[in-house]
């Protein structure tokens, strides 16, 4: 009919039926290019905890890019482009595996992880997993992160591994009273309830330190103010600078006063800065006129003589710390003629 107007595939308006495409050609069209480039080569030196790291990305890689829809060959392509140059020579002279070998991914991490195995001995790995302790500077999970890859590596016997673990895990930490409370517990306890008694412990722990924060603020700041007064208590009086030792001589000696004129004293300490200008203009005002007369012809009281005597400083005995008496000198004091 006129349908089949458009031909075989053609588009004609009245709808023909187009040629279905093959499964494979589908299959191959939308396949996404594998690209490996996400993932750290694999060295050739890698631990046993190191390769089940870097296996599990790449489980995971192979997930995500569906590799098992591709062929093995091209499966071995990618793998081979996250192994660093030792790791290839490690698979291809160590081990045997050619580029043209048909074997999986997973095939080749099974036997590099039995090459790894057998370059040490699994002694050494129980041995370390018994004497395995809690550093110092180092969390719970720190702690126990580092001994679950010893307990993986000792390849301990399942059936044990859980009360093991607990064992471990007592003797291995650090705080005392948290090791007090797990074995005071009875039955014993698992692997999983020693560990949130552990985390729990921790955490309580550094919640109380944050707590108690503030007022070691306070006590901290208190502690600078009692400082700070005792240091006001103990500076000189002469210079105002902090107590002198007794072979340090006051630099204000033979220095004179800006403020009024006397010497051995600077103006900051100055015994006049005290008084107030209003007493200085009374004491003026008082002597013009004398008991014995007013107004500014002055009498008695003009007529008497003023003596200025100079200040001496003996010096600056701190008594705080030395208990021993201050030095005693005998002065005569004239008047100018």
């Amino acid at each position: 009919g006129s349908g089949l107007s458009g031909g075989v595939g053609g588009s004609g308006s009245s709808g023909g039926v187009g040629t279905v495409p093959h499964p494979a050609a589908v299959t191959t069209s939308q396949r996404r290019r594998i690209d490996p480039s996400c993932l750290d080569k694999l060295p050739g030196d890698a631990s046993l905890s190191q390769l089940r790291s870097w296996t599990n990305r790449w489980n995971d890689f192979s997930q995500l890019n569906q590799l098992s829809v591709y062929p093995v060959n091209e499966q071995m392509a990618a793998f081979r482009m996250v192994l660093d140059p030792a790791m290839h020579q490690v698979v291809e002279v160590a081990l045997g595996i050619s580029p043209t070998s048909v074997v999986t991914p997973a095939d080749v991490l099974d036997q590099i992880k039995d090459y790894i195995r057998s370059k040490r001995n699994i002694a050494l790995d129980r041995v370390a997993f018994e004497e395995c302790k809690q550093g110092t500077t180092e969390t719970f999970d720190e702690f126990y992160i580092r001994l679950k890859n010893l307990a993986e590596a000792a390849n301990l016997c399942i059936a044990c591994l859980d009360e093991r673990m607990a064992t471990r895990i007592m003797a291995g930490i650090q705080d005392a009273e948290t090791k007090r409370r797990l074995l005071a517990i009875s039955p014993f306890p698992t692997s999983q309830q020693t560990i949130n008694i552990c985390r729990s412990e921790e955490s309580a722990r550094a919640n109380e330190r944050s707590l108690s924060g503030p007022a070691s603020v306070a006590k901290i700041q208190l502690k600078h103010q009692r400082q700070f007064r005792q240091s006001e208590v103990n500076k000189c009086g002469s210079c105002g600078r902090p107590t002198h030792h007794s072979d340090e001589p006051c630099p204000a000696i033979g220095k004179q006063c800006h403020n009024c004129g006397n010497e051995n004293h600077f103006a900051p300490c100055c015994p006049m800065r005290s008084r107030s200008s209003a007493g200085h203009r009374a004491g003026g005002s008082g002597s013009s006129g004398g008991p014995g007369g007013s107004g500014s012809s002055g009498g008695t009281g003009s007529n008497r003589s003023r003596v200025n005597m100079k200040r001496v400083v003996v010096g600056n005995v701190s008594t705080c710390r030395r208990r021993r008496p201050a030095p005693t000198i005998p002065m005569q004091i004239c008047e100018p003629s």
